[in-house]
């Protein structure tokens, strides 16, 4: 989550690069980094959605804070919520969680701590969607059971987590990062879509700068143009 330029940035989803780019921020005049609750796990865009449509009926601090709702998930040995299919907490412990009450009591002080955070009302909320991270793709056919067509940017999934996120925030900003591969044909264009060229690999953290488009984009608009009148003809 970040602080800049009089805005809030949250990411919410899929995984841990957008956090990584807005870390590179850290130092700029009047930028602040701070932890939310998605910034650090890998969701699918149904747990995103589900997040959002949880949290809108007041029932998203129940479902992380219920002990029956966890388990350990094949074959990654991730911690997941069963009420919310999707949402993988990447860097959990999660053996300790579930073996042992005074961790798990700390895990659910620390979701409350970051549920606040991260819905705290606040003027000018800019939402962060991006699959663009390079393992994320090997990093789910591999240690997840769902298939990568889950991860790309559609526009039916795209207008839901909108619509999701009007519910919660006071007039949010949407961006969807991605490749244009991995974006339906449909959202290329659209004005809400960052497209970023980055190949597909093991890295995670992607190129210092990487963001700086969609960053130089939000806080540094391109005025619309006004058509000029015709004049007389001569």
């Amino acid at each position: 989550m970040l602080f800049l330029n009089e805005r809030k940035f949250i990411a919410i989803g899929c995984s841990c690069l957008t956090q990584f780019q807005a870390q590179s921020l850290q130092g700029q005049t009047g930028a602040v980094v701070t932890s939310g609750l998605l910034d650090w796990n890998i969701l699918s865009p149904a747990a995103t959605l589900r997040i959002l449509q949880r949290q809108a009926l007041g029932m998203l601090e129940q479902d992380l804070t219920t002990r029956t709702n966890y388990q350990v998930a094949a074959p990654s040995g991730k911690l997941v919520n069963t009420a919310l299919p999707g949402f993988y907490f990447w860097h959990e412990d999660a053996a300790a969680i579930l073996s042992d009450t005074a961790t798990f009591d700390a895990f659910c002080s620390k979701m409350r701590h970051l549920i606040a955070k991260t819905f705290a009302p606040a003027p000018n909320v800019h939402l962060i969607w991006s699959n663009l991270q390079p393992n994320l793709k090997s990093t789910i056919q591999t240690q997840t059971p769902q298939r990568w067509g889950a991860y790309r940017l559609t526009q039916a999934r795209a207008e839901a987590i909108r619509h999701a996120a009007a519910r919660v925030f006071d007039s949010p900003v949407l961006h969807f990062v991605c490749r244009d591969r991995d974006c339906a044909a449909d959202m290329l264009d659209h004005p809400d879509v960052h497209l970023l060229r980055l190949p597909r690999g093991h890295g995670y953290r992607g190129p210092t700068g990487l963001y700086a488009p969609v960053f130089n984009r939000i806080i540094h608009p391109k005025p619309s143009v006004e058509p000029v009148p015709a004049g007389p003809a001569i």
